[in-house]
């Protein structure tokens, strides 16, 4: 049981020593301005499912010194869910957003849809826990209001309330979880790209999309098409773009 533990130890510690080694490898590449091996590193080590803020940020600078912005904008959206990298992606998207020649038209957000997005990024997480502890501190006023408050209209009412606000949040999670389950986020990577009607080149062209558009992808209505993926745009409009001109991310 004990080698097996140890054996299970060094394994794992040479698997992390490994990746932190190529990204060593790869960020001295991109110091010596060496972008497309120091990218080569990079792309490996997202492909092994290596997590980081640094990872994402040191890519996004190698691709836009080669001038794939689309590449480059992904990447800096990647690296800004991580706090320690989120100013300096913060300050990446900027530039790569002045430099893209096409700029997308942005339905202004109405205050309902702040309200949606805000209770997305909170996360599953906070409105569970936040709706265990009012559905506790619900059972301890009813416990109050049973054996010393009968009666009292003021404590029966905090019970109702406590129940219905954290029964809203619970709804908040399942509706946070359905989100993060049924959509994603996606950048065009190419110059050009075409939003079709349906999963066919032979559709009807709904919009044209230009390097570096953000899309909303809807991962439910995309199933069954391996090489199409259904998606919104940031104008509002629907429709089908072929996947291998996106690079999607959660």
């Amino acid at each position: 049981m004990i080698l097996g533990f140890l054996l299970f130890f060094f394994t794992q510690f040479g698997s992390v020593s490994d990746v932190q080694l190529q990204f060593d490898t790869a960020n001295q590449f991109l110091k010596e301005q060496d972008f497309e091996q120091a990218l080569n590193i990079y792309r490996t080590l997202k492909q092994s499912d290596f997590e980081s803020g640094a990872l994402y940020l040191n890519s996004g600078l190698a691709y836009t010194q080669l001038d794939s912005l689309g590449m480059a904008k992904a990447d800096f959206l990647k690296a800004q869910q991580f706090d320690d990298t989120r100013e300096q992606a913060l300050e990446g998207l900027s530039y790569v957003t002045k430099k893209l020649p096409q700029k997308a038209a942005a339905l202004p957000k109405m205050p309902w849809d702040n309200l949606l997005e805000w209770t997305v990024d909170s996360g599953v997480v906070f409105w569970l826990i936040s709706g265990s502890v009012l559905l506790y501190m619900s059972f301890m006023i009813l416990i109050i209001y049973w054996f010393k408050a009968r009666g009292n209209k003021w404590v029966l009412n905090a019970v109702i309330a406590s129940v219905i606000l954290s029964g809203a949040f619970f709804a908040a999670a399942f509706y946070t979880n359905y989100v993060n389950v049924r959509y994603g986020k996606a950048v065009l990577k190419v110059k050009q790209s075409s939003l079709f009607e349906s999963a066919s080149t032979a559709s009807s062209v709904v919009s044209l999309t230009f390097e570096g558009y953000e899309f909303t992808v809807d991962f439910t209505t995309s199933q069954g098409n391996p090489e199409w993926v259904y998606v919104r745009m940031s104008n509002g409009v629907f429709g089908w773009i072929q996947k291998q001109d996106l690079i999607q991310f959660n």
